[in-house]
């Protein structure tokens, strides 16, 4: 059982080094989402506190249970109770960072988010295509830090990913933007 762990924490120690360094150098986590398994709103709350959300929260799970159970087994615990008892250790740590970690984590960033106000007049990048008819999102810096934010283009027209954009207005953290180049269209209609 040994090596099934250690190899487990190695597995998993390199996919979080690269989330690490992922997030330092590109500011960007590389899987983020795996999808939803509920559809209910206030399920998914209550049950993401306890089973993963997401690719990196799975493998911290599995990072966490590992460790544990190479503890365990280390200890001299029989092989086949310690898996049952690592994945616990591994639902538990998952359940501290939902409860604890992630909602500090949260009121530190939105502490410096910018609002509408401030949003309006600065330029930012287009991370995902902005549709005419749908929502794309856009990375605009405030201060130090990068934001992202759900975006709308102002004219209808498409904007492509990497397009540098201006916040023409912004009304509950969506923005409606131009590209710097058309930017001249909304202020002096033809």
């Amino acid at each position: 059982m040994r090596n099934f762990y250690t190899l487990l924490i190695i597995l998993s120690g390199l996919y979080l080094f690269a989330q690490a360094v992922g997030m330092a150098f590109f500011g960007k986590v590389f899987f983020p989402d795996a999808g939803e398994l509920f559809e209910n709103k206030a399920d998914k709350t209550l049950w993401q506190t306890v089973f993963p959300k997401n690719m990196l929260r799975l493998i911290v799970v599995i990072f966490a249970g590992s460790i544990a159970g190479l503890l365990m087994d280390v200890a001299g615990l029989a092989g086949w109770i310690s898996m049952p008892l690592g994945a616990v250790a591994g639902i538990v740590v998952n359940f501290v960072v939902s409860t604890v970690v992630s909602p500090l984590y949260l009121k530190f960033h939105k502490a410096g988010e910018p609002s509408d106000a401030e949003l309006e007049g600065l330029r930012g990048t287009v991370v995902e295509d902005i549709d005419s008819e749908l929502f794309g999102v856009i990375e605009v810096k405030h201060g130090v830090r990068n934001y992202l934010f759900r975006a709308v283009t102002a004219n209808g027209r498409f904007i492509p990913k990497g397009k540098t954009v201006i916040v023409i207005y912004a009304q509950d953290g969506c923005c409606f933007v131009e590209s710097e180049e058309h930017f001249c269209d909304i202020l002096f209609e033809e």
